[in-house]
């Protein structure tokens, strides 16, 4: 069973990836055009297009971001747990 820390991150890279998908989808690109694009294989966007969280970092999904003109921002907030025991 993954960490906290280790859920936090699979999070992160399942809701950028998401994202890069979904910008895919939007600009109605081909495998063939979104490698081209991104600067990658056409294998390794077929990874990305099937949800192989397993297969990128979460800095390998920001810098693909970067190479489509998406700005990243980041948010942070306690966790509800975490709350909880600081006020108890």
């Amino acid at each position: 069973e993954p960490s906290m820390a280790e859920a936090m991150m699979m999070n992160v890279r399942a809701r950028v990836m998401t994202y890069l998908q979904n910008q895919i989808r939007e600009r109605k690109w081909t495998q063939r055009r979104a490698a081209e694009e991104l600067g990658i294989s056409q294998p390794r966007v077929c990874h990305l297009m099937g949800d192989r969280i397993d297969r990128f970092s979460t800095d390998t999904l920001i810098v693909l971001l970067g190479r489509l003109g998406i700005d990243v921002t980041l948010s942070a907030k306690p966790l509800a747990a975490a709350k909880a025991k600081r006020t108890a």
